[in-house]
């Protein structure tokens, strides 16, 4: 199956340890998406797994807040279908943090 761009939003997925190390980017996938659908393509089979589980499953979050009272409190869990702008975002700044990933977001012109 060929790799065909979605045109609104491509992230550019960074080995963040590896550049650490040495300096040097070292892009492992590249992602396009328009919010609703989208594609991954990874460049280092290393992270496959990782980068399909991340972006085309949907992601689950808990909400946080304050009551009127001023207590801290958890929401109950929130699902953020995949592909969405919201769930994209969740990915970029927590999921791939945790395996020692940064991305960079560029939109579609």
């Amino acid at each position: 199956m060929a790799f065909t761009r979605v045109q609104k939003t491509r992230i550019d997925v960074f080995d963040a340890y590896t550049e650490a190390k040495t300096g040097q980017a070292k892009k492992v996938a590249e992602v396009s998406t328009d919010g609703k659908r989208g594609q991954v393509q990874v460049l280092d089979p290393a992270f496959a797994g990782v980068l399909k589980d991340a972006f085309e499953r949907p992601q689950h979050v808990f909400g946080q807040g304050v009551t009127a009272n001023g207590l801290s409190m958890d929401g109950a869990p929130r699902v953020l279908p995949a592909w969405s702008d919201e769930a994209i975002q969740h990915v970029v700044k927590n999921e791939l943090k945790v395996h020692q990933l940064r991305a960079e977001i560029a939109k579609a012109k």
